[in-house]
């Protein structure tokens, strides 16, 4: 299957292959019947990274959306005054209810994941492209969630692609919950945003 989520382009790896692009990035995923020995485990990989000049600004950014309405040119072109203002927004953290949460289940070659999220297609669909799995080969369940206020829209993509790989791996079931600061450290946010807006007003 394919080592890609699609959330805008086809551009979120599932696990960083040749450079992670940004920090929390997932790397790989150690999995096991004791927490103890998992964490023990992380502690002794080792890493070697490179590293890149960061880039903080967004003013080259692959997404831009712009609106109009109505006969715009007409409209400036006789306008009795003309309005301008910028806008930014910063980062929102959505501060969800739970945690970002998933238990993928497998039986019978069929992988079942039951989560904290809001869009069980999206799940699915990328499931089925890490996996390279027919259609009835993938169930996902929406567990009941709190307020999840879009942060559970795509983010549980990613988690739920590198468990389904695993539970094939050991063709057993997992549970991972992220603990509340890793939650806020490594997940999806509301993305900043630069906002330029035009009136035209007549008399």
């Amino acid at each position: 299957g394919k080592n890609i989520v699609r959330i805008i382009f086809e551009d979120q790896l599932i696990f960083a292959e040749d450079e992670v692009t940004y920090y929390g990035e997932p790397i790989m995923l150690v999995v096991g019947p004791d927490k103890i020995v998992i964490a023990d485990l992380v502690k002794q990989i080792q890493i070697e990274y490179i590293e890149e000049t960061p880039v903080y600004e967004y003013v080259n950014s692959a997404i831009n959306y712009n609106f109009k309405k109505g006969d715009a040119k007409t409209a400036f072109e006789n306008a009795d005054k003309v309005i301008k203002y910028d806008y930014e927004t910063g980062y929102q953290e959505q501060l969800y209810i739970e945690p970002q949460g998933m238990v993928v289940d497998i039986k019978d070659n069929k992988v079942t994941l039951t989560g904290s999220l809001q869009c069980p297609y999206y799940v699915k669909n990328a499931v089925l492209s890490a996996l390279d799995a027919e259609d009835s080969e993938v169930r996902v369940i929406q567990a009941v969630v709190g307020g999840a206020f879009g942060g559970k829209e795509e983010f549980p993509s990613l988690t739920t692609t590198q468990l389904a790989v695993a539970a094939k791996k050991v063709n057993k079931p997992i549970k991972m919950i992220y603990e509340r600061e890793e939650d806020m450290e490594v997940t999806t946010k509301r993305h900043p945003s630069k906002i330029h807006m035009e009136a035209a007003i007549g008399k």
